[in-house]
């Protein structure tokens, strides 16, 4: 029988299968020694034949479960996986097994415990008790809280009303309560108050147009993939519930992918809502014992819904009747670290071999994801109004040039953006102000000699956090202390640079007095408890402006909001990626989004210097058909997808020499390549725009064909002979289908 471990070998191990035991099964977890080592394998074929008396084979030692963790269509999703992104399918199932399932040579982690507090008398004494306890009002108070939670709470529940362990002895003592030491239940995400109201009662006919077209595809088991493009606000989430809906009366399950469960409190809340205890949840930010209990019950069948982030894919469902990807173009679809694998095109794959429709949500899809739409292969399914018919927000584009050529310095906040910060001060309403850089100053630059205070690791200079009064990298996490002179050449003349959200916040408070602002950008998270608190003190009114970087942007529906600021609205368009423009036009479409959700019309103000280039007048205009014009004569001229596949062969090295020597090398073996040649591009190698990251120099090649199978074999080869030779003191990373070329 051959066995996967979880090693980056692109082979299966051979073992024998101990005497006596039950015949082995495709995706259980077995224990294997591997060398002088023990490790948690997964058996990938279980045929038991005779051995070849001429090989040494080692037998397993333990056989970790009688079911397979993984059922058979996720174990066909790994095979393709790790065929198509080119790494072992050891890797590719460490991303697909939970943390404690994939732990080398562990046992699975034990189901955690959590202490309940149960009332002993029957229900018709409790409000007596209560009521004796005139002298102990600490006691009553418990009795109370008990009592409204129908005589059963958790202790840390108890424990955060401020009920203490002296106040539950003495209930014990009179033998009033009880302490139960009982298995943890997995529970959702902390919940965000409901900031819309529940269910929707009545569609709009878009809604009901899309709803009835995907309820059909659930119902006729469609294995097609459907593109949901729907104007911010139109009511996606609501027509693909609806659908999930139709799946679990089908007897059948559902798949729910989202980019950062963690920044979008709302919807894991709102799922929470309309799907209680079917509804199980898979995420990094899950301790390991919580993500196995999530997966185990919905490989039981007990959980009907998964809701997770890109790994979620690999979620252990039996029979699957729906699965939607929401805000399908985001980036953080794709894993950045090895195994570099796509949650979107895998959920494409799974679908298939599920043969269930796949939903692709998103105001503003991918390039790939509309070309396909546009050609056919795909069910284009549009949604181009809002909900309530509520206008798309006013837009206008403030040009910086003409700004600083009329003010005379270059403001922070505009005067178009402070004027409405004003009107929100004095007649009401919210803003969101989106300024994607944290911190207080990008850099401090020297006026002396004229280079930055940089990063020793990285090639990036320091951003200046002055509410600690430290420079830190957002690369690799070094910190140090804001130097009294520069580093270079011993000068005082250190400069402040640039601006981050922490001088914004400051600069607001100057310009707009009696201004309510919140925070929200990684720092400001770490220290709140995460962003659904935020989020929900914002929703609740506690304050009238919320800026921050990028997760602000992430499908938050706050009512009150009628103001968007983008600051900074084209930092992106200087990225040196063909993705750059793509990245804007979504980016800005999507704050702009939040604005005018409620009652109230919304507006939007974008700063920007270039002002003229089309993505940002495309998102002006909310005119994604004519972005993708623009977009698509780029892509198709310089041979970049939708119009091409792409690989990126990247090296690390400690030492610039070596590393750059490697990678020519690399270059020198994918032209010497026989599928190499007129049908498939080569670019490089060169250094790459980030050249140096976390103490290694890193170079890049480029790979492009309009031919997947020719691309793959190319790569496949190239990782074989990796294989034979070693590392060669670097690191090689084959990246399939890149997200970003930085």
């Amino acid at each position: 029988m051959e066995v996967a471990v979880p090693l980056p070998v692109r082979r299966r191990f051979t073992y024998l299968w101990p005497e006596g035991a039950a015949p082995p099964l495709p995706g259980q977890r077995v224990v294997v020694p591997f060398g002088r080592r023990r490790l948690t394998g997964v058996i990938m074929r279980a045929e038991v034949k005779e051995p070849d008396p001429s090989l040494r084979l080692r037998e397993v030692e333990r056989i970790l479960e009688a079911e397979p963790s993984l059922p058979p269509v996720v174990l066909d999703l790994v095979r393709f996986a790790a065929d198509y992104y080119v790494v072992a399918e050891g890797e590719m199932l460490r991303a697909a097994l939970p943390a404690g399932l994939s732990a080398a040579g562990r046992e699975p982690a034990s189901i955690p415990r959590e202490d309940v507090v149960t009332l002993k008398a029957p229900p018709e004494m409790w409000e007596e008790r209560e009521a004796s306890l005139g002298r102990a009002p600490a006691q009553a108070a418990a009795l109370c809280l008990l009592r409204k939670a129908a005589g059963r709470m958790l202790r840390q529940d108890l424990r955060r009303e401020r009920v203490t362990a002296a106040t539950l002895r003495a209930l014990l003592a009179r033998d009033w309560i009880e302490i139960l030491h009982e298995p943890r239940q997995p529970h959702a995400p902390a919940s965000l108050p409901e900031l819309t109201g529940g269910a929707v009662k009545n569609l709009t006919g878009d809604q009901e147009i899309v709803t009835a077209r995907l309820v059909t595809a659930v119902e006729q088991r469609e294995g097609k993939t459907f593109l949901l493009q729907g104007v911010t606000g139109s009511g996606k989430t609501e027509v693909y519930l609806r659908a999930a809906a139709a799946a679990l009366k089908a007897g059948r399950q559902v798949l729910i992918l989202v980019p950062e469960i963690g920044l979008t409190p709302a919807l894991a809340s709102r799922l929470a809502r309309r799907f209680g205890d079917l509804l199980a949840v898979l995420h990094s930010g899950l301790s390991g014992t919580q993500r196995r209990a999530h997966w185990d019950r919905a490989r039981r069948g007990e959980a009907r819904v998964v809701l997770g982030a890109r790994s979620a894919v690999f979620a252990p469902l039996a029979d699957v009747g729906l699965i939607v990807v929401d805000e399908e173009h985001d980036s953080s679809y794709k894993q950045d670290e090895s195994p570099r694998y796509h949650g979107r095109d895998l959920a494409l794959v799974r679908g298939r071999a599920e043969q269930c429709p796949v939903v692709l949500a998103s105001a503003t899809p991918s390039m790939e994801s509309f070309q396909r739409a546009v050609q056919g292969k795909d069910t284009h399914l549009i949604m181009p109004r809002r909900v309530h018919a509520r206008p798309m927000p006013r837009f206008e584009i403030v040009d910086l040039r003409r700004e600083f050529r009329e003010v005379g310095r270059a403001n922070l906040v505009s005067r178009a953006l402070e004027s409405a910060l004003m009107d929100i001060r004095h007649h009401g309403g919210q803003a969101m102000l989106l300024l994607n850089r944290r911190g207080w100053a990008s850099f401090l630059l020297c006026r002396a000699c004229g280079d930055p205070v940089s990063c020793p690791s990285c090639s990036v200079s320091l951003t200046l956090h002055k509410d600690r009064r430290r420079l830190a990298c957002h690369y690799c996490g070094h910190e140090e202390r804001v130097p009294p002179r520069c580093p270079c050449c011993d000068h005082e003349a250190l400069q402040e640079m640039g601006a981050g959200t922490e001088r914004l916040e400051d600069e607001l408070a100057t310009l707009v007095p009696g201004l309510r602002i919140m925070r929200m950008d990684a720092d400001a998270v770490r220290r709140a408890g995460g962003h659904a608190a935020i989020l929900s003190r914002f929703a609740k009114g506690e304050a009238d402006v919320l800026l921050g970087t990028q997760m602000i942007a992430k499908g938050h529906d706050i009512p009150g909001v009628t103001l968007v600021g983008i600051l900074g609205g084209d930092a992106a368009l200087s990225f040196p990626d063909f993705r750059a423009a793509e990245w804007t036009f979504q980016l800005v479409s999507q704050a702009a989004g939040r604005a005018g959700r409620g009652r109230e019309p919304g507006r939007v103000i974008l700063q920007a210097f270039r002002a003229d280039h089309y993505a940002l007048l495309r998102a002006r205009d909310h005119d994604y058909a004519g972005f993708y014009a623009d977009e698509d004569r780029f892509r198709r001229a310089l041979l970049y997808p939708p119009h091409a596949v792409l690989a990126a062969v990247r090296v690390r090295h400690r030492r610039f020499d070596a590393g750059e020597k490697l990678a020519m090398h690399l270059g020198d073996l994918l032209r010497a390549d026989p599928d190499a040649g007129e049908h498939l591009r080569i670019l490089g190698p060169a250094p790459a725009p980030l050249a140096r990251l976390r103490g290694y120099y890193r170079f890049h090649l480029l790979l492009k064909s309009r031919r997947r199978r020719r691309l793959t074999a190319v790569l496949r080869r190239l990782a074989d002979q990796l294989e034979k030779k070693g590392r060669q003191g670097g690191h090689v990373i084959i990246d399939v289908d890149p997200v970003s070329l930085m």
